[in-house]
């Protein structure tokens, strides 16, 4: 069940860092593919959101770049990361089935990879310590 979303309203001086094509269309390629896997209709999920369904539309077209607070909101309440919607990575710290349903369902697409394992660090090799001169 989704829950409303409201919005904090920002001044129109807010200085927006703007991103590239690529990555907008990208991005709103992913969006896209959530909202489908979850089931729910672009009406149903603009509303929910809070914002008008054209908005959403421009967003899952690559035409408006979302705001932070929004896509930080969709992946705590539909338990994505922000790690797919920028770089389509499915991994393991997503809801597994949410995963199984993005993997069963977008394989073959270019905006998803599915990672796994988690990548962790190189362990030092455990070498005797020389004693300091001083």
């Amino acid at each position: 069940m989704l829950v409303r979303i409201r919005r904090k309203k920002y001044s129109r001086r807010m200085v927006k860092r703007s991103i590239s094509i690529e990555t907008l269309v990208a991005v709103g390629a992913r969006m896209r593919m959530l909202r489908s896997v979850l089931g729910h209709p672009q009406a149903e999920w603009a509303r929910v959101l809070n914002i008008k369904p054209q908005i959403l539309n421009k967003w899952e077209q690559g035409a408006r770049q979302p705001n932070m607070e929004t896509l930080i909101l969709i992946c705590g309440s539909t338990g994505c990361t922000l790690d797919f919607i920028f770089r389509g990575r499915v991994g393991l710290d997503m809801k597994e089935e949410l995963r199984r349903a993005l993997l069963a369902s977008y394989r073959d697409s270019p905006f998803v990879f599915e990672l796994f394992a988690p990548v962790e660090p190189p362990s030092s090799p455990s070498s005797p310590r020389r004693a300091r001169r001083s």
